[in-house]
């Protein structure tokens, strides 16, 4: 009897163990904590990329990365080739769509001594399908020492409206928080309190908000850097930067910024990236044609094979048939070559639309690019760190791919975060399937391009000056349904609009306008030019813009945003500033489109 107690005192004390055991090991031990915040302060819209922000802390001296993988399914970027797109790894059915697995891993080199903290942030493609993020911290070797996931915001896709309050009075947020907008759509504020000290300079972050309210707080004594941010953002993005002396103020003044039509715009966001449109205007490398290269084998093999034969046959002189062979390879070797002169790779090719726009002080910097390879070999490319880099992906949706990071075998994209530089190292891309990524930054450029005058009986008066460090060709000044053919510019020269050609054009005859100006017409080089400013000419003066603008191409003799990677590259970059052009002289005030 008493064994049997024994015997079951100790199973008991197993039994008690077995429940004590999963309790010890869920206990973090671990000397790194890492706190993870998503969006801003938590609240996300859904834009194209998240900002992430990590705070982290290590009890000991710590060197190695911290990382986040994301595996998506994304649309597959078109080579025009069965022969490529059947290499090509983990394709769909064509009941799902063209899909393929991509890996994306965003890294950061980071050292801490014990009880240091560091701040990191990121950007990241998150599919919408997305729930949680995982972040993980990763030693010199490479092992995973920590590993930790953070719940995203589950609301990120609703319709609503979010609104930034600086404030020393919490009654504004409160009230602006209740107060419901439109007459038609309903949709609540989401509020984010913050102080003046924490209004984000990173676009990323500023982007998650509609509007921001500053209540007591004048924009002229934020910091410059946050000043040119918030310009940018209310100006390029069109959103609401509101100055405020009460709540009630600040809600009437939401209430007239957010029409029926602005709700309907910013209240609906659907999270997808797409190349820019600028880019699809270069004449980048392409990949050979498959139905060419592949008729030419073919009438190859029928002529070197039996057609010689029966040729020679024919003939009487079959003694010709290996010098025959041996002549018809040589000269369908050298047909191929030539064939090939417009798609003749041997490294990696960067093809990139890069815009400098000029708004007052500020000039914002944006270069579209993709980079191709004639190999599915790994390469790198290196990119400079000042600009905020972020992947351009062709889809229209995504869908996240639960499967384990380095267990796929699609493409695979490592973004790390160097000092200085980024380094984008590719995996597993099909040859000439191009990759595309955007980097945008804010510079000053010594003034810009400087255009005023103004229109009369006797036509334009004033001057286009170029003040920026570069030579500008092919300059125009844009007007409502009149353009102004400057031509070349140099660095420190101007150009009377007295003394330039006149052109008028609408809207939709913008096909054949360029065809008219003889100095731009007929030209090779400018071909994809025309068709970039007949799409900034009509996203410009759809609405009835009454706005004058100049664009000019940017003579450079290298893209300075690659580094150390020697790639060749080819594309444009344009330049545009707004102009100022007076139509009233006197007590006349003459049309801008050129009548009295």
């Amino acid at each position: 009897m008493i064994k049997c107690k024994k015997i079951g005192l100790f199973a008991f004390a197993i039994f008690l163990l077995g429940w004590c055991i999963p309790v010890q090991a869920a206990q973090d031990n671990s000397p790194y904590k890492m706190e993870i915040e998503s969006g801003l302060q938590g609240v996300i819209r859904s834009t194209d990329f998240l900002p992430v922000q990590i705070d982290i802390t290590s009890d000991e001296d710590f060197r190695g990365s911290v990382e986040i993988p994301c595996s998506v399914r994304a649309w597959y970027a078109d080579t025009n080739s069965v022969l490529l797109d059947a290499l090509l790894p983990d394709i769909n059915s064509e009941d799902i769509g063209r899909l393929k697995k991509r890996d994306y891993t965003y890294r950061k080199q980071i050292e801490l001594s014990a009880g240091e903290s560091i701040h990191v942030t990121f950007n990241v493609a998150v599919p919408d399908t997305m729930q949680e993020l995982t972040v993980r911290l990763l030693n010199e070797d490479g092992a995973i020492v920590k590993e930790q996931t953070s719940l995203l915001d589950e609301n990120r896709y609703s319709q609503r409206i979010i609104v930034g309050v600086v404030s020393s009075d919490p009654a504004t947020a409160e009230s602006i928080e209740a107060q419901q907008y439109g007459e038609k759509l309903r949709y609540p504020a989401d509020v984010i309190e913050m102080t003046s000290e924490e209004i984000p300079a990173d676009m990323r972050l500023l982007e998650q908000m509609d509007a921001l309210v500053l209540m007591g707080v004048s924009l002229q004594n934020l910091p410059k850097t946050v000043q040119m941010s918030l310009y940018e953002w209310e100006q390029s993005r069109e959103k609401g930067l509101i100055q405020s002396v009460s709540s009630e103020d600040a809600v009437e003044k939401l209430k007239e910024y957010f029409t029926d039509e602005r709700v309907a715009e910013t209240g609906v966001v659907i999270s997808s990236t797409s190349v820019s449109s600028d880019l699809s205007k270069i004449p980048v490398k392409q990949q050979p044609s498959v139905l060419l290269y592949g008729t030419v084998l073919i009438v190859y093999a029928v002529f070197a094979g039996p057609g010689l034969y029966l040729i020679l046959k024919r003939l009487k002189k079959r003694y010709f048939l290996w010098v025959g062979i041996t002549a018809s390879a040589v000269g369908f070797t050298i047909l191929i070559a030539v064939l090939g002169s417009q798609t003749r790779m041997r490294a990696p090719f960067i093809s990139y639309a890069e815009k400098y726009v000029q708004s007052g002080e500020s000039v914002v910097r944006e270069v579209n690019f993709g980079i191709q390879a004639p190999y599915n070999q790994g390469y790198s490319l290196y990119v400079d760190s000042s600009f905020d880099l972020v992947p351009a992906m062709e889809v229209n949706d995504m869908e996240v791919v639960k499967e384990k990071a380095g267990k796929s075998q699609g493409e695979s994209i490592d973004i790390e975060y160097q000092e200085g530089c980024y380094k984008l190292s590719m995996k597993r891309n099909a040859a000439f399937s191009p990759e595309y990524f955007t980097i945008h930054c804010q510079e000053n450029i010594m003034g810009g391009i400087t255009a005023e005058g103004g229109m009369t009986e006797k036509g334009l008066s004033g001057s286009v000056r170029n003040n920026t460090p570069y030579g500008m060709k092919d300059v125009f000044l844009l007007m409502p349904e009149s353009i102004v053919y400057v031509g070349d510019l140099p660095s420190g020269r101007e150009v009377l609009l007295k003394d330039c050609e006149r052109y008028t054009y609408s809207i939709g005859g913008l096909n054949n306008f360029f065809g008219t100006i003889p100095e731009f017409a007929g030209r090779e080089e400018t071909k994809y030019l025309q068709e970039v400013l007949m799409d900034e000419i009509f996203d410009l003066y759809q609405n009835g813009s009454l706005k004058s603008y100049v664009f000019g191409v940017m003579q450079k003799e290298e893209m300075d945003f690659q580094l150390a990677s020697g790639y060749k590259a080819y594309g444009y970059s344009l330049y545009r500033a707004a102009a100022d052009i007076s139509y009233q002289s006197g007590n006349k005030i003459y049309c801008p489109f050129g009548q009295y």
